[in-house]
């Protein structure tokens, strides 16, 4: 199975593919597309026809799509709930979000992470977005022929790279956190957190981190996209260009250095654009420390502003928190593709949607496509589509048989009254009854009167040891020429005593001849007699009439027997 994440970010579609198997996941390709920056110029068809002529390469019934809501679309919220069953919490959150987030619930589309399990009480991380943005990215996405599985969001899909997503949320007792420190004055519990800052064009993503657990996300809405403008302003320069120029070239200086200067205005002006994200920052972290309760333990930063040469020191010495790269592929090992740092710094957001893809019930991925926005089952609509005709045909004749069946039932008792019928008028003619003596009772008497006298007939069979008439007609059937050499047709057998009379028709003379020679076989002392016979002419064939004494073996039995 084959998941794809889709960044599309304001100056780069970022597409991540991964192929998992039951030993694990390989990183395959990495796709990326610079979108035009002219201004007043509209990226969305430059998207869509990218996205087209990729999509084309898979196989979509065998790869997932997904795609993820810019985070400063989504509210994001801490909750505990006194209970941690998945589908209480999932009926219970829009009423517990409905006066916190700043849309109405009527409107939005829900949807949470566990964090923690002390039962009976979960910790979560709720997720809510508009619906109207849902139906915007699947709307783009049709347009590109994409049948998405999944909609998540930024801020989930980076903390992947951080998280222990495929292993479940663990159950443990309310105990004292190892990287909690209790300060001996204020008594106040402080902890370390680390923030992971993805750096992009329009904005930053910044995640908070305890113990490898993303605590809470935030969006700083400044990006690499106002340096780019002022550099293109200074030296005159397309936004493109301008942008080039500062992710492969740009640098800030940290220290007095002897350089020229167009170097040192090249890093002024870089850092000034720095230094109103830092202010930014500073202000989230100030907020961060009083939600939470804690401290800024390390900063860690990616995406394309974190290239900048310097910038890391720079921002430690402004923030005076420990700041370095943070090198996002060096966490796996099987990647087919260019290992460069600018596809390190670029593939954060992809890779993390691409691993939503992979996440297994125990620890579900953030799915918006909910409510009106569910993936509808069309199995069954195909099945239909492949076999109704066959179906149809089918159940009309389980219909025609059943129609059968009861039509053959009523046939039945209309044949067997039919023939009771038939059968007691037989039976009154035969036995000579008529008038009142004709009843069923008086018949039922005959027979059984008949019954005695067919009894003495078996006994004097047995009395005489004679040969019957259809003994006599197979030694016929024996004697008669084979069928292969004479065609003959019997119209007439019978037999009274000793004495048979056979009549029929053959081909020709000679087969007639061949007839009377093989009577004389049965006949006693071979003497066969021609009869002049009555039958008709038949066509061309040939009439015969023959009669004889046959041994029918008649023998008394007696005492001196």
């Amino acid at each position: 199975m084959k998941s794809v994440g889709i960044d599309i970010g304001s100056y780069c579609v970022k597409v991540m593919e991964i192929n998992s198997s039951s030993k694990g996941f390989q990183l395959v390709h990495f796709y990326t597309h610079e979108l035009t920056m002219k201004p007043n110029t509209d990226t969305h068809f430059e998207v869509i026809e990218f996205l087209r002529g990729l999509v084309s390469k898979y196989d979509l019934t065998q790869t997932q799509f997904v795609v993820g809501v810019r985070q400063d679309k989504v509210a994001v919220r801490q909750k505990t709930f006194p209970f941690v069953e998945r589908n209480k919490i999932a009926r219970t959150l829009p009423l517990e979000l409905e006066d916190e987030i700043p849309f109405s619930v009527e409107n939005a589309v829900f949807d949470f992470k566990m964090q923690s399990i002390s039962p009976p009480t979960a910790d979560i991380l709720a997720f809510s977005v508009k619906k109207e943005e849902i139906a915007r990215i699947v709307q783009v996405m049709k347009e590109c022929n994409i049948q998405i599985d999944i909609v998540s969001n930024e801020g989930s899909a980076f903390a992947n790279l951080v998280e222990k997503w495929n292993e479940p949320v663990t159950q443990k007792l309310a105990t004292t956190a190892p990287n909690v420190v209790l300060e001996e004055i204020t008594q106040i519990v402080s902890k370390k957190v680390t923030l992971a800052l993805n750096m992009g064009h329009s904005h930053t993503l910044v995640s908070i981190f305890d113990a490898g657990k993303l605590v809470s996300v935030r969006t700083i809405l400044w990006g690499g996209r106002y340096i780019g403008e002022a550099i293109a302003k200074k030296y005159n320069l397309p936004l493109s260009e301008a942008h080039k120029e500062l992710e492969s070239k740009g640098f800030i200086l940290t220290k007095k250095q002897e350089l020229s200067p167009e170097s040192k205005a090249f890093s002024d002006l870089i850092s000034r654009g720095v230094r109103d994200f830092i202010r930014d920052l500073q202000i989230s972290i100030l907020e961060i420390k009083a939600e939470h309760g804690c401290e800024i333990g390390k900063i860690e930063i990616t995406g394309g502003m974190s290239l900048i040469q310097g910038l890391a020191p720079y921002l430690t010495q402004h923030l005076e928190v420990p700041c370095n790269r943070m090198n996002v592929l060096d966490s796996y090992g099987q990647i087919y593709f260019e290992k460069s740092d600018l596809n390190d710094v670029r593939c954060g957001i992809s890779l993390g949607l691409a691993i939503e893809g992979l996440k297994k019930p125990r620890n579900p991925a953030i799915n918006f496509l909910k409510d009106e926005f569910a993936i509808k089952d069309t199995r069954l609509q195909e099945f239909w589509g492949s076999w109704s005709t066959t179906l149809q045909i089918m159940f009309s004749i389980f219909v025609l048989l059943f129609v059968w069946s009861m039509l053959r039932v009523d046939f039945s008792d209309v044949l067997n009254t039919d023939v009771s019928a038939k059968l007691k008028v037989a039976a009154r003619d035969v036995l000579g009854l008529s008038g009142k003596t004709s009843g069923s009772a008086n018949i039922s008497k005959a027979l059984k009167t008949n019954k005695v006298t067919v009894s003495d007939f078996k006994s004097a069979e047995v009395y005489y040891q004679m040969n019957s008439a259809v003994e006599i007609l197979k030694k016929l059937s024996d004697t008669l020429p084979s069928k292969i050499s004479t065609q003959i047709d019997i119209v007439r057998f019978q037999v009274l005593d000793q004495g048979m009379v056979v009549e029929g028709y053959v081909q020709n003379a000679q087969q007639r001849e061949q007839v009377f020679e093989s009577l004389k076989m049965l006949a006693v002392n071979e003497a066969v007699q021609r009869n002049a016979g009555n039958l008709p002419a038949f066509g061309t064939k040939v009439p015969f009439s023959f009669s004889l004494n046959v041994d029918r073996g008649i023998k008394k039995v007696g005492r001196d027997n």
